[in-house]
């Protein structure tokens, strides 16, 4: 039987405790024996970020460390350029030849996926699990494929979701988890307020060690 495996890419500026309760959400509904957790490291479709790719690879690796599914992945620093998902998913693909991808990303940032590149290949690639969002409304209807691949499958009742004409599928899934965002997070550093509740205490502790988002080296309180 195929290994299963999960991944999710993300800017994790910072990484905090509801990416973590959603990545392990979506691998146990799944079946997934690994979740790879990319970081974005040149992300075309967002403002540049506050902390560097090699900091925010930092700080994820220290919240994934000894957990026995999710796991940091920086092959997106590794390979340099804009980092574009179909890429990523296309070299992941061929580092595991024989496993099954699912890949796993938020109801807002698929609600965009027609102006990513070449949308229309990631289901050749891969599943694609869309998962409900803090703030983001998550209708009950099966998620849509992107429209350029719309005519290279088919609706299928008896599973209640699209299926590619390469077996791959489109599913939705609902969290369960903490209602936070990275915003918040950088938003209560700026003023000082507690958060290492949000992102575990080896994050945070990189964050003062380098006074990431206006934090200072220690906790005043």
């Amino acid at each position: 039987m195929p290994a299963r495996i999960g991944i999710h890419g993300g800017t994790f500026d910072p990484v905090h405790l509801g990416h973590l309760t959603s990545a392990r959400q979506v691998a146990a509904a799944f079946d997934l024996q690994t979740m790879l957790l990319v970081v974005s490291a040149n992300p075309p479709h967002k403002p540049q970020e506050q902390a560097s790719a090699e900091l925010r690879l930092a700080m994820l690796r220290a919240a994934v460390n000894g957990d026995p599914v999710l796991q940091a992945c920086g092959i997106e620093l590794e390979r340099g350029g804009p980092s574009y998902t179909v890429d990523t998913i296309a070299e992941l693909a061929t580092r595991h030849p024989d496993a099954d991808l699912y890949l796993s990303m938020g109801i807002d940032a698929y609600e965009e996926i027609d102006t990513w590149s070449r949308p229309h290949e990631l289901l050749e690639l891969c599943n694609v699990v869309v998962t409900s969002r803090p703030g983001c409304d998550f209708s009950e209807q099966p998620p849509r494929p992107p429209v350029a691949a719309s005519q290279d499958g088919c609706y299928d009742p008896a599973i209640g979701c699209f299926v590619h004409k390469s077996g791959h599928v489109i599913v939705g899934h609902r969290i369960e988890g903490i209602e936070v965002s990275s915003s918040d997070v950088r938003r209560r550093i700026r003023l000082g307020l507690p958060f290492e509740g949000l992102t575990g205490a080896p994050v945070a502790r990189i964050i003062r060690q380098n006074r990431l988002y206006g934090a200072p080296r220690r906790n005043p309180c």
